[in-house]
């Protein structure tokens, strides 16, 4: 079984993510026990959690989505699930348009 940890910051911002959620905080909750239960075991995680590996700034670690716009980020090693953010998808991904556009041109590529 693993061992199931929560960083200091996901903790904090459990709070305000259930404040800021369109979810019931029972909801959430009941969610993220879901989560917890299927990670401690070694389970993978159902379908509807859309569980994905990350990239770039987030290798190594993991999103699963609590909503359509509320994610946990986790890392998962042999032995443990640590759970290490939790918010907005656009709290930890810019991923609007304007901002590619702006660093495409930085980058000279242009539109």
């Amino acid at each position: 079984m693993r061992e199931i940890i929560f960083s200091h910051r996901f903790q904090k911002e459990l709070d305000g993510a259930i404040k800021d959620s369109d979810h019931s905080p029972e909801e959430i909750l009941e969610l993220l026990d879901i989560m917890i239960d299927y990670l401690s075991r070694g389970i993978p995680l159902p379908d509807y959690f859309n569980d994905h590996e990350l990239e770039a700034n987030w290798f190594g670690n993991r999103d699963a989505h609590l909503g359509p716009d509320l994610i946990v980020i986790y890392r998962l090693t042999e032995s443990t699930a640590t759970f290490r953010r939790i918010g907005r998808h656009k709290t930890f991904f810019r991923t609007n348009w304007i901002w590619k556009k702006r660093m495409r041109a930085k980058r000279g590529r242009g539109i």
